[in-house]
């Protein structure tokens, strides 16, 4: 307990010094190239460009994580937001790709307000760097506004830029969170089903479980190869959400033929209303909350099990055979130019 809680300490000090420098950069860069809203798209231009190169001939993966919810209001995002601090407290670069399809809100949660969305790149207007931007802790996410639906319609020469854009982050991110929205429309299907994992977030109410069912049989008539991890959130006790994990699990494999990871239980914390009213992330808002402890011990889990280290330990199967997200991610759109690895 002494551990955690003091790395839950150095946590925080790690995610305000980001934040800090943060700042400090957006001010030097506005100054630098006269930015009236005080350097705070600059930034986003900058930051990923100024970002260390790996050494020669060294290649880092990036794992495309897509997360869902059968319905809407079990937390999602908001684990996303925390999740991903945690696994930058590990030395992982991360980066979250908000596609929920008109309800992009992940920069309400960090009281910020994104300068560029991804509708600009597919407008033609800048790059990818310009499309991401700096959020709290030194986090780097892309608004998807209203630009989500606009993407699966580019044909052409829009769509071959647009390509040969997003796919510059390859290599650029250790993992790419993507937070779609509840349930299930055609686009969020493909990105589903293109990603490298998936986690499933549900609660232990009867509704939430049906409705997480209903995505589970949907993805799986698709595709069987899936790697899904389990999430209960909101638990009132490690019990109830035991409990529903097992129901899940008993009905996936019965039905479906799928099995599920049991990912983990985060518990109903009332911290984490609190947070959303600061607009802070109750990871640093509330360092020492029980969710706050659960969701590092659940990042510190996920970057242990690594499906592409070659000394893994996990058995080979179908899904560890499937193709890279990227490659995937091209498909869906029919063309695409050959694009290689981006920068890191």
């Amino acid at each position: 307990m002494t551990d955690q809680a003091e790395r839950l300490r150095e946590l925080v000090r790690q995610l305000k010094q980001g934040e800090q420098q943060a700042s400090s950069d957006a001010r030097f860069q506005g100054r630098r190239e006269g930015s009236p809203e005080g350097g705070h798209a600059a930034v986003a231009r900058s930051g990923p460009e100024a970002a260390a190169k790996p050494e020669a001939g060294a290649r880092q993966e990036t794992r495309v994580v897509a997360i869902t919810s059968g319905k809407g209001g079990v937390g999602k995002t908001n684990f996303i937001l925390n999740f991903a601090l945690a696994l930058q407290h590990f030395g992982r670069r991360v980066v979250i790709w908000d596609a929920d399809f008109g309800f992009a809100n992940l920069h309400v949660l960090m009281g910020k307000t994104p300068q560029v969305t991804l509708l600009s790149l597919l407008q033609g207007e800048g790059d990818i760097w310009q499309a991401i931007s700096p959020g709290i802790g030194g986090l780097q996410y892309i608004s998807g506004g209203h630009g989500m639906k606009e993407m699966f319609r580019l044909t052409g020469a829009k769509l071959e830029r647009f390509m040969a854009q997003f796919m510059q982050l390859r290599g650029y991110a250790d993992y790419l969170l993507i937070d779609l929205g509840a349930g299930l429309s055609p686009h969020s299907l493909n990105l589903l089903l293109a990603a490298d994992e998936i986690i499933l977030i549900a609660t232990p109410e009867p509704t939430s479980l049906t409705d997480a069912y209903a995505v589970l049989k949907m993805l799986s008539l698709e595709e069987k190869a899936l790697r899904v991890h389990l999430l209960i959130n909101r638990a009132k006790s490690e019990r109830e959400g035991a409990l529903a994990h097992k129901k899940m699990e008993a009905v996936a494999e019965r039905f479906l033929s799928l099995s599920l990871h049991r990912f983990g239980i985060l518990p109903d914390d009332p911290h984490v209303v609190k947070a959303v009213y600061q607009q802070t992330p109750y990871l640093i808002a509330y360092p020492n909350s029980p969710i706050s402890r659960r969701t590092v011990a659940l990042a510190e889990r996920f970057i242990q099990f690594n499906p592409f280290a070659a000394d893994s330990g996990q058995p080979a199967d179908a899904a560890r055979s499937r193709p890279s997200f990227w490659s995937r991610f091209r498909q869906l759109f029919h063309s695409a130019p050959s694009i290689p690895q981006g920068k890191r």
